[in-house]
């Protein structure tokens, strides 16, 4: 899987989770500048992550993902690993 296809999954994650349809906004998110991005909803974007990819997040990398950017990165590095 290249990272244009993590990517696009990640955005239908992102629109799911945080009820966001415009592909600009979602890939500019950000916990701290997003109302959205609460704790329950931070569970629920881990949750979604973790079985759309077949990937476990470790607690530290949980703790990293604070943007659709982040969230890309480490779930590309998750999916590589997992290849290998």
């Amino acid at each position: 899987m290249n990272r244009t296809e993590i990517k696009q999954q990640l955005i239908e994650i992102f629109s799911v989770i945080f009820d966001l349809t415009d592909q600009g906004e979602i890939e500019r998110l950000e916990a701290a500048h997003s109302e959205k991005w609460d704790s329950l909803n931070h569970l629920n974007l881990m949750t979604a992550i973790e079985q759309k990819f077949e990937i476990e997040l470790t607690p530290d990398e949980m703790d990293l993902i604070h943007s659709f950017d982040l969230a890309l990165s480490v779930t590309q590095e998750k999916v590589q690993e997992k290849l290998v």
